[in-house]
């Protein structure tokens, strides 16, 4: 294999081995938005159907590196990438979230623990993505959608909630639509749920303890709406304090939808054993300390479960094809 410097009209690119891993690292010349990454086995295939990898928003250092390894099978299929700017200018509600690793669940010792968060596993986050900073609100969900379902509706800024998976689902659809007519949708990616993983993983922050804050709930008020602050209401989103990266509300307020199913750790356990539930993540304001943890799942049906305690957050994140079947049993 012979790794190299390449010098484009766009910026330098340099192609390294770092422990086993082949690296790109690039650093570009003036420009702003995203750098994508694509891909194919053929260096004379039209440029225009190049199968698209991953993204990176522009830094202002305009310097980053793509993991070649991670978006292909075997090294021995690498073929051939290209790296190309774009315009795009993410939504200030929007926070980005790098690529990296988590540790899902909890630990044994971890007080207030429920049998369905172990045993605690490594989890690689291979793309990044946007997440909102605050749950959809009820303005936000009515603009959208063209109604409020909120039990305590009249309070825009207050998380939507009384939302069915389904309905959740399908207002990131609408979110996805508009962007696509108004060309302001990134290759590959589309406005979702996030997943189970990326939402703790974003919750974490980086962390590894009880709450993105630390292990010990004397702070929990600073940092979420659960049974002792809230007045058993939810609250305005945005009124506390952040995790580290940035995010309001992830411990408390309402629960949230995740795109996928509940399920069991690989050799755990879960509650129930019905395939169509779906996770939800958070706790909300009514919910003991407990509840709020990082690590603590719960589980709701997608398509009856419109509570008073459930709202959801938005992603731009990579396509999820979800099964088709899962439509047909609304």
């Amino acid at each position: 294999m012979t790794l190299s410097t390449l010098a484009t009209e766009i910026g330098q690119a340099t192609l390294k081995l770092v422990e086993g891993k082949l690296v790109l690292d690039y650093h570009l010349n003036e420009a702003e938005g995203l750098v994508s990454l694509y891909h194919s086995s053929d260096l004379q295939e039209p440029r225009d159907v190049w199968d698209f990898l991953t993204l990176r928003p522009i830094t202002d250092s305009r310097e980053g590196s793509f993991i070649l390894n991670t978006h292909v099978s075997r090294s021995s299929d690498i073929g051939f990438f290209e790296y190309r700017t774009t315009p795009f200018l993410s939504d200030e509600t929007m926070v980005w979230i790098q690529p990296g690793s988590v540790k899902l669940g909890s630990p044994d010792s971890e007080s207030g623990r429920f049998l369905d968060e172990g045993p605690q596993h490594q989890v690689e986050i291979e793309h990044g993505y946007w997440l909102s900073k605050h749950e959809v609100t009820q303005s936000e969900f009515e603009n959208i959608m063209g109604f409020n379902p909120s039990r305590a509706a009249g309070s825009p800024k207050a998380p939507v909630e009384t939302v069915t998976w389904f309905e959740a689902v399908t207002y990131c659809q609408r979110l996805t639509e508009q962007a696509r007519n108004s060309n302001s949708l990134p290759d590959g990616y589309e406005y979702r749920l996030p997943t189970e993983a990326e939402w703790e993983y974003a919750c974490r922050a980086g962390t590894e303890t009880a709450y993105s804050f630390g292990d010990d709930a004397k702070d929990l008020s600073l940092y979420g709406w659960w049974s002792n602050n809230s007045g058993a209401t939810p609250s305005q989103v945005g009124l506390l304090r952040p995790n580290p990266w940035g995010l309001y509300d992830m411990h408390g307020n309402v629960f949230e939808w995740c795109l996928t199913e509940y399920k069991a750790y690989p050799g755990g356990e879960i509650r129930s054993l019905k395939i169509d539930y779906r996770a939800i993540r958070s706790g909300a304001f009514i919910c003991p300390l407990e509840i709020l943890r990082s690590a603590c799942r719960f589980e709701s049906a997608p398509s009856k479960s419109g509570s008073w305690l459930t709202g959801f957050r938005v992603a731009l994140a990579p396509v999820h094809v979800l099964p088709a079947e899962i439509f047909l049993s609304q």
